[in-house]
């Protein structure tokens, strides 16, 4: 055989391998996505986040996650929400590659308080806005006059 029949017939093997690759994932997505979705739609989770190098606990916090759908078995999409370890708040709404080996399956109980948590804080955070906003103008309204 000469080099192009070579490279001919190793082009129309490359195409038979992806064909047979593709039905296998169609294999496996039939058999296995069922599974992730009774495993994680609808479930909540949260695991310990933080950045690069945590020194110790108080370097980490809890991320809550809560799976909407599991579109394939590297995409789950859903809503997480975090306060990290400066008091940032995060609400997002993202696709995951993966639900962490180290996260926890908590209730939907434990999920919603955790959410109505950090919302009375964002309360609280505005509200401490508001009244030091008020004071100021009402300073500079006394000092105007």
């Amino acid at each position: 055989m000469n080099r192009n029949e070579l490279l001919e017939k190793q082009g129309k093997l490359q195409l038979q391998l992806r064909k047979i690759q593709w039905k296998l994932q169609d294999i496996n997505a039939n058999e296995y996505l069922p599974k992730l979705k009774r495993k994680f739609e609808g479930k909540y989770f949260k695991y310990r986040n933080s950045y690069s190098c945590p020194e110790g606990e108080k370097d980490r916090w809890w991320l809550y996650i809560r799976v909407d759908k599991v579109k394939s078995e590297y995409n789950f999409e859903c809503l997480t929400f975090q306060i990290d370890k400066d008091g940032k708040m995060f609400i997002e709404r993202e696709s995951r590659s993966l639900i962490a080996n180290r996260s926890i399956k908590i209730t939907k109980r434990e999920f919603y308080n955790a959410f109505r948590g950090m919302i009375r804080r964002i309360n609280n955070t505005v509200a401490k806005e508001i009244k030091v906003t008020c004071q100021t103008v009402t300073q500079h309204s006394k000092a105007t006059h």
